[in-house]
């Protein structure tokens, strides 16, 4: 497994301490992508693999694009000093432009990472459903989490004159394979992934999606906040624009309380290699 770590002034610590959690449980090498020299040294002991640096040029999305165009990543880290408010909106987000611009699953830190203990994963009913929940389980299996799968109702049928109305339609197994296939394609992967001995268990919400997946994120005053959210870099239909895309990511990963995992299309789950016990 392939890590690429991109981290500016001031986020060294946070990029730090994401990789020393997956050190603890995975096997990968990690190149470090940064403007200027570091201290090889802390990063080669908490790496099981080897720990190389990269000199990054040109702006954040530039840096990253050309690091993943020379070679395969499976997973990018990546810790910059974003901008905020009115610059943001001006000139754009950094996060949301590498997300379009970097073939790779990226995950973005954010607060005091220190566990996984809750892992949400936010489920489209898409084709790539099944693939972001796979690799959510990887991650919620490697640490004994608990995943949550959940589904956001954003659109109401015109037959339903509310939320309210609809939640009560969706009790019925009739009505969900016929007026709601997301949701069974939720209750298939659920299977899955408890099949293949993951703790899972199943949240769907109407409304917006932002506002749904940072209250499951939250804990909605009944469970301590999420350790990570998982979410696809695609839509689930296919024809979404990659603009579209890119400001739901970023919206998203800005305002749920924890980091995001974001998981590219031709992200293969299988290359996170589990430590075997005795290494752990």
């Amino acid at each position: 497994m392939n890590v690429l770590v991109f981290f500016e002034i001031g986020q060294q610590r946070s990029a730090q301490r994401t990789v020393a959690l997956l050190a603890e449980k995975f096997i990968f090498d990690a190149d470090l992508l940064v403007y200027s020299t570091i201290d090889l040294t802390l990063w080669s002991k908490t790496v099981r693999g080897k720990a190389r640096e990269l000199r990054a040029t040109g702006s954040f999305k530039q840096a990253v694009a050309k690091a993943c165009a020379a070679k395969h990543y499976d997973l990018v880290v990546a810790a910059p000093s974003d901008r905020r408010g009115l610059l943001r909106l001006m000139l754009g987000s950094g996060i949301g432009r590498m997300v379009g611009a970097a073939p790779a699953t990226i995950l973005v830190p954010q607060g005091e990472t220190v566990r996984l203990q809750r892992i949400v994963v936010g489920v489209s009913g898409g084709p790539q459903s099944e693939q972001d929940a796979r690799l959510a389980s990887r991650l919620a299996i490697a640490y004994n989490a608990r995943l949550e799968l959940a589904y956001v109702v954003s659109q109401v049928p015109l037959l339903y004159t509310s939320f309210a109305e609809y939640h009560d339609a969706l009790q019925s197994d009739t009505t969900i394979a016929n007026m709601a296939p997301g949701i069974a394609e939720l209750r298939r992967i659920n299977g899955l992934l408890k099949d293949e001995g993951a703790q899972t268990q199943v949240v769907i919400r109407t409304g917006a999606v932002t506002d749904e997946l940072v209250e499951v994120c939250r804990g909605g005053g009944k469970d301590a906040p999420a350790d990570l959210l998982v979410i696809g870099a695609h839509a689930s239909s296919g024809t979404a624009p990659t603009s579209y895309l890119e400001n739901l990511t970023e919206d998203i990963a800005e305002s749920v309380p924890c980091p995001t995992l974001v998981v590219h299309a031709n992200s293969e789950w299988t290359e996170w290699e589990i430590k075997p016990r005795d290494l752990q």
